[in-house]
Formats: C-alpha cells, sequence, structure tokens
C-alpha cells in the first residue's frame, strides 16, 4: 500500500519507477523461491565478547574484511552455536567455516560450544580462543581464499554477492556498488 497521494493525480516524478522497482523485485522473489542461501563462513555475532571484556575483535571488522574481498557470510549469534551440526549446517544452510571473534573472556558454557565445532572454527584477532586456530584480521582473505565461490579479474572492494542453489540451479546475485565497470571471472 502506498499513501494516497504517491501518484498525485500523475505529477509525482517517482511514481513511473516505482513500477520498475516493483517489477524488478517480483523477478528476483521468483528467482529466488524456494531457494537456498549458500554462505563462504558464518561469523559469530560479538555482542557477548563486546559487554564481557574491552579486548575483542569488533565482528564489524571481520565482516568489512570478508566484502572488501568479495566474500558471503551470515552472521549469526553466539546461542545458536549449539544448533550447528558437527557437519556444519544450522537451519539447512552449511557453514564450512565458522569465524569466532577473539574476546578476552567466554564464560565455560561458551567454551563448551566452541570446544564441539572446534575443527570447523577460525578464532579472528591478535590472540586466540582456547586452543582455536587463530588467524590475523589482515590474513582472512587469504585463508578464506579456498572458500571462495566467485574470483574478480580486479579490485572487487565494492562488488557484493550472494550465492544460492534451487534445485540443481545456481543462482548469483551481484550488484557492483563502484562506478567503475568489473569484470568477472
Amino acid at each position: 500500500d502506498c499513501p494516497h497521494n504517491f501518484y498525485n493525480t500523475g505529477r509525482n516524478p517517482h511514481y513511473k519507477y516505482f513500477g520498475m522497482l516493483m517489477r524488478y523485485i517480483n523477478r528476483i522473489c521468483t528467482l529466488m523461491d524456494g531457494a537456498v542461501h549458500i554462505p563462504t563462513c558464518a561469523v559469530i555475532y560479538d555482542a557477548e565478547a563486546s559487554w564481557a571484556s574491552s579486548d575483542f575483535t569488533d565482528n564489524r571488522d571481520i565482516c568489512k574484511m570478508l566484502y572488501d574481498n568479495c566474500l558471503d557470510y551470515d552472521i549469526i549469534p553466539f546461542d545458536r552455536l549449539c544448533d550447528i551440526t558437527d557437519d556444519g549446517y544450522i537451519n539447512g544452510e552449511y557453514y564450512p567455516v565458522i569465524l569466532l571473534p577473539y574476546s578476552e573472556y567466554y564464560n565455560s558454557e561458551a567454551l563448551k560450544k566452541i570446544e564441539r565445532l572446534k575443527d570447523r572454527i577460525i578464532c579472528v584477532g591478535e590472540k586466540s580462543v582456547g586452543d582455536m586456530r587463530l588467524v590475523a584480521l589482515s590474513s582472512l582473505p587469504d585463508i578464506m581464499e579456498g572458500y571462495r565461490d566467485i574470483s574478480v579479474a580486479e579490485n572487487a572492494k565494492y562488488l557484493r554477492y550472494a550465492y544460492y542453489k534451487r534445485g540443481n540451479e545456481r543462482i548469483y546475485l551481484l550488484s557492483n556498488e563502484d562506478t567503475v565497470p568489473m569484470s568477472l571471472n
């Protein structure tokens, strides 16, 4: 629904473009119907870490490093770690890697959740949580290279993408937020 004055008896300059936008959204929704998102990794939300300690890796920094390097991800709340199966599935989505922001403090209950998924978790920061695999934030793109879905021929800092599967179909949604065109491999 729209306000009664949106059409404004044909004088609203945005009105004709609104129809174009709705046709585009309808096409995307039709494409996505029944599709499953295939992310590169999961990033654990750092709320508990930021509340418990001043010494932690901000997940915004992790996410920026991922999207600046054309890597798709989901953010998962810490309390959902217990729902991830040993083979990396939650809600039908598969996570080959789970990125855990470093925090100086995790309680014993949290450490149990982390320990169960230890082979899948990479701690991101300057220090590790327990004996988890540690990666410095600046090295994260290199470590994630093996999980990459797409590669680009040039700097892809402004390319955003999402990868979905529907049956045997692969669907890539790409958005170039830069003013310079880029080529995809």
